[in-house]
Order: C-alpha cells, then sequence, then structure tokens
C-alpha cells in the first residue's frame, strides 16, 4: 500500500513559531524517532532518517503512537520554518501521515483537526484520505464528522471522494449521488476507464458530476475505440450534452465530423452572418430566428467558446440567450476574459453572479489584472467585495513579484491612499507570529472605523491575533480586549475560540490568562460559541465567570446570540441549576 503520489507534490506552507534551539548531536543509543536523530542543527531532516521516512515497508511495521510522535516533529519544525520545505520532506511527512492513518484512522484526524498550518493541513488530509479510501470506505465518511472545523471537514469528504475512484468507484457513484458537495475534483483516469467500461454510469452521474468527468470520459474512450463513442455520443439528449461530448472526443479518423455536415454549414453560416450583422448594428436574433432550436443553440455555443475575438457586448447578448444549464464553464470565461479588457467593472459584475465555482479563481485573477491597469484606485475599492478565499491569488495578481505574504503586505502599504482595502486584505490571508509588530500597524490602518470595511479588518485582526496566541497568548487575548469596537472584539475572540481545534487548547489558553478581563472574555466568547450546539454547556460556562458585571454580559449575549431556532432557553435556563436570582434574572431578560 503506497502513498498517494499526488500528496507527494504538494508544497508545504506553514506558519512560524517560536524559534527552537538546535537539537544536540544524537546519542548513538537514542531511538530513531528521537528529535535528535531525526533533525540537523539547521533544521533539516538528517539524510538517514529522510530514507526511514519514505522505506514504506519500515513505516508499515510502527506503531501508530510512534508514527503521532514524528508526525508532530515534522509538523512543529515545518511551522517554526515557515516556509515552503523540500520535496523530499514533503514525501517523507505524506509517508508519515499515510501509515498512520492505515492504523489509526481517528487518531490522525484529531491531529490533522489540531493543526494550524493550513498547507500542511491540507497535504496530512490527501495522504490520510487515500490510506482510509483503501482500508475503510465504508465507514471513512461517517468519521469526518469528528472534525469541528466545517472547512476541513468539507476538504477531507472532497479528497475522500476522490480517493474512492481509485479504490471503491461503485461506492463512490453512491456518495455523489446523496452528497451535494462531494465528487466535484473526481477527474481521475480511474473514473475514466470505469465509466468507459459502462457508459450508462455516465448517465446516472448527478448533471455536477458530469460537468467535471466529462471531457477526461469522452477523450479516454475516443482512444480506446472511436467509432463506438461516437455512435454512442450522438443518442446523448439534451443537444448541449452531445455537442460537447462530440467536442471532446474530436474527429473521426475518416475525416467525417461528428456533427453532420449539413448542420455544420447551416450553424457556420448563422455564425458567420451574426458577425457580420453585429458589425452592421444589427441584433443576432434576426439570423438566429432562421434557425431550429438544435442550430440555435449549437450557433450561439460556438460563436461563445470560439477563440476568435467576439466583442464583449455581442457576447453578453448572446449568454443571455442561453439558459444557464447550457452555459459552459469555457463560455463564462472567455466572456469575463472579454469584458474584463474593456469594462472590467461588468466582468466583476458578472463574476459575482456566477453559480458555479469552477474556474472562478483565474477569471478573477484575470479580471483584476486588468482593472489595476485601467482604473487601480476603482480596484482597489471594489476588492473587499472579492470572497476571502480568492483574496491571496488576486493580490498576487495584482501584486507582480511578490509572492511571500510579507512582499504582498509591504506592496499593499506602498499603493497609497487609495489602496485602503488592500493592507488589511494582505493581513487577512496569513496568520501572523509577530502579533505585536502587526497590532500596532493594524491601529494605524485607515478606514479602521469604516463600516464598510468592517469584514476585512475583522479578518485582518482575526489572522494577527490567532497567529500571536501561538507564541504569546496572554498578549494576544489582552490585544483583543482592548479593541474599542466591541463587535470587532467579539467576533475575532471567536475565531480565535474557533481556531483552538485541540480539545485541550482553550485550557492551555486559559491558563495562560490571570483572572481577570482578559479570562472572563475567553470564557465568554467560548460560551457564546458552544451556545448554539450545546446551550446548557455554555450557560454553565458563562455563569461561572467570577466579576459580576462581566458574568452578566456574557449570560445575557448567550441569550441574544444564538442563532439557532430550535435552543429553546427558556427551558435551558430553567433546567440549568443556576441560583434562583440568576435564572429569574435571565428569564426576565428573554420576555
Amino acid at each position: 500500500m503506497n502513498p498517494p503520489w499526488s500528496s507527494r507534490l504538494l508544497p508545504l506552507l506553514f506558519l512560524p513559531l517560536l524559534a527552537q534551539a538546535a537539537p544536540p548531536e544524537p546519542d548513538a543509543d537514542a531511538p530513531w524517532w528521537d528529535p535528535a536523530v531525526v533533525w540537523e542543527e539547521n533544521g533539516e531532516i538528517r539524510p538517514q532518517s529522510r530514507s526511514l521516512l519514505q522505506d514504506d515497508e519500515f513505516l508499515k511495521r510502527q506503531p501508530a503512537s510512534r508514527l503521532r510522535t514524528v508526525a508532530g516533529q515534522l509538523m512543529d519544525e515545518q511551522l517554526r520554518t515557515g516556509s515552503y520545505t523540500k520535496r523530499e520532506d514533503s514525501d517523507a511527512s505524506s509517508h508519515v501521515i499515510f501509515y498512520w492513518a492505515v492504523v489509526d484512522p481517528e487518531g490522525v484526524m484529531d491531529f490533522i483537526g489540531s493543526m494550524k498550518g493550513d498547507s500542511f493541513r491540507y497535504s496530512a488530509i490527501l495522504s490520510a484520505a487515500h490510506a482510509m479510501a483503501q482500508t475503510d470506505p465504508a465507514g471513512a465518511l461517517e468519521k469526518t464528522a469528528r472534525f469541528r472545523d466545517p472547512q476541513t471537514r468539507e476538504y477531507f469528504r472532497i479528497k475522500l471522494a476522490r480517493a474512492l475512484t481509485q479504490t471503491d468507484r461503485e461506492l463512490w457513484m453512491k456518495w455523489v449521488q446523496a452528497e451535494p458537495i462531494l465528487g466535484e475534483d473526481s477527474s481521475t483516469p480511474y473514473l475514466d476507464n470505469w465509466l468507459v467500461e459502462e457508459p450508462a454510469r455516465f448517465i446516472r452521474l448527478p448533471q455536477r458530476i458530469q460537468e467535471v468527468v466529462l471531457n477526461g470520459f469522452a477523450s479516454q474512450w475516443a482512444r480506446q475505440d472511436r467509432d463506438a463513442a461516437f455512435a454512442w455520443a450522438r443518442t446523448l439528449e439534451p443537444a448541449a450534452w452531445r455537442t460537447r461530448m462530440l467536442k471532446a472526443m474530436g474527429d473521426q479518423p475518416n475525416g467525417n465530423r461528428p456533427l453532420k455536415p449539413e448542420a455544420q454549414v447551416v450553424q457556420e453560416a448563422a455564425r458567420q452572418r451574426i458577425r457580420q450583422d453585429w458589425k452592421g448594428g444589427v441584433s443576432p436574433e434576426t439570423a438566429l430566428d432562421e434557425l431550429g432550436p438544435v442550430d440555435r443553440k449549437m450557433a450561439i455555443q460556438g460563436l461563445l467558446t470560439s477563440d476568435e475575438p467576439l466583442d464583449p457586448r455581442l457576447r453578453i447578448l448572446l449568454t443571455g440567450l442561453v439558459a444557464p444549464e447550457y452555459r459552459t464553464e469555457k463560455s463564462n470565461r472567455r466572456l469575463v476574459a472579454d469584458l474584463a479588457v474593456t469594462d472590467p467593472a461588468a466582468a466583476f459584475k458578472h463574476l459575482a453572479a456566477l453559480r458555479t465555482t469552477t474556474g472562478l479563481q483565474i477569471s478573477y485573477q484575470r479580471v483584476f489584472l486588468d482593472w489595476v491597469k485601467k482604473d487601480a484606485n476603482a480596484a482597489f475599492h471594489h476588492f473587499r467585495e472579492v470572497p476571502r478565499s480568492y483574496r491571496m491569488v488576486v493580490l498576487s495578481a495584482m501584486a507582480p513579484g511578490a509572492r511571500s505574504p510579507e512582499a504582498i503586505l509591504e506592496w499593499a502599504r506602498a499603493q497609497g491612499e487609495g489602496a485602503v482595502t488592500l493592507v488589511p486584505a494582505a493581513m487577512s490571508v496569513h496568520p501572523w507570529p509577530d502579533g505585536e509588530v502587526k497590532a500596532r500597524e493594524f491601529a494605524l490602518l485607515p478606514g479602521r472605523n469604516d463600516p464598510e470595511l468592517a469584514p476585512l479588518m475583522t479578518d485582518a485582526a482575526s489572522a494577527i491575533a490567532c497567529g500571536w496566541i501561538l507564541r504569546e497568548p496572554l498578549k494576544a487575548t489582552e490585544w483583543v480586549v482592548a479593541l474599542e469596537d466591541e463587535k470587532l472584539r467579539e467576533q475575532v475572540l471567536l475565531r480565535m475560540v474557533n481556531a483552538q481545534d485541540d480539545p485541550g487548547a482553550i485550557d492551555r489558553w486559559l491558563a495562560a490568562c490571570p483572572e481577570g478581563a482578559s479570562r472572563d472574555a475567553v470564557v465568554a466568547a467560548h460560551a457564546l460559541w458552544l451556545a448554539d450546539e450545546d446551550p446548557a454547556a455554555a450557560l454553565k460556562l458563562a455563569a461561572a465567570i467570577p466579576d459580576g458585571e462581566r458574568r452578566r454580559k456574557a449570560l445575557f449575549r448567550l441569550l441574544d446570540g444564538s442563532t439557532n431556532p430550535r435552543v429553546d432557553w427558556r427551558r435551558t435556563v430553567g433546567n440549568s441549576g443556576l441560583p434562583p436570582e440568576f435564572r429569574q434574572s435571565l428569564l426576565d431578560h428573554l420576555r
């Protein structure tokens, strides 16, 4: 059982932690997993240790506890260095996680849930998902409930589904039919060959999965048996699927086109006429009205997916004539690319309205790359509306040559007053360990009190606090508690609580905070975070705050801040066992 090749190719980006002392020279009798044996003084894995960590047979013989120890060392060192590791080190990490997941999947999942570095976490998820897809595919999906963080849980489920295309494709089929989020990362050679064996499986797939696997399936079948592939593809309905399948398969070897020659002639003539009419100020509807339904769709799609330039205004008009289910990812990208050159604002508006997430990263990059050249201030202003998951790639596109988070932040600082959104946005994409420095910068940010910039400011403050807490939890907490904006303060504390995936992390955080305002603020945030999931426990936590006024505010905030309509706070308070005066005060507040 070998770890997945894909996990070996992913570079690992990790967050810096406290600098550690250089390891001593290894004792000759020390076990192979001892840190002094594993690590060089410069922080690199010793050659003999790297060889062991890439040895499949050796790792198969190791108990889970030992693999856990080494995985922890690898994560801590990579977090400390805060940079991409060598491919050999990435390979070693992937092997260790893979074989640990084989013998102790729950332990690996708890370990992944406690990680702070996103890149290390995602790489570990790839390895663990491949291991679990081989050892316990039926139970693996249920085990993902162990993740408290929904983003981690969702990513693991997606990668687990992809791994199943290699190990259990029948189970994969059941999953993608039942789970809306699964299967959108499933285009693999294993799946292509499986669909070729029985093409009816393609018909049974949900449309969102058909979109993902169509090109690979079609081209693979055409390579194996072109005549059979084309004969089957011509039977597909609706016509949009037939067209796309035939196009993915290419021409038949005897030179005949997949479409009937007369249909090709009609559609190509219509496309040429539409282009000429448009230049003369005539609506494309004139030519399209003379076509039947199939030729009309094919003519429009041919224009929208053609490599030939198309006036963006005509592209918008034609896109509006095509039903949403027939609009392809390629035609959407072409529309955005064309608009970005002449009207980036319209391109951005079109992007925001798209229901798909496929290919959006490239499209956002393209829009802002052109926008910042035409009207930098407008691009900077609308940057606040970019979804958080795309901010880093958009910033990288606008900041040529800046590849590290620090370099991007430096570029953002240099853009002047018109770039009021850029600095907090650049701060928000990376948890910063130098929290004290970044906290001073945050206090000087222009627009810090602008309500329109509140989401960006919350993201920036959270990134500072979540990085700082790893080194100096008390200072990080005191800084957040001292923030003047009450809503900002609460949101940042909630994100700090949410980041503590390790069950013991909250206790360690509280232990670092002496009794007083900071400790009470952490308890109140923890209670509010628990309120929807476990209202009784949240009530008990808030009621234990020693300061009377802070306790009262925390309890009332629980009652006011819950978003779960199924929580019966009157019943919870009545059954809480709190002193009568507490209960009555809370019940009065609920009236």
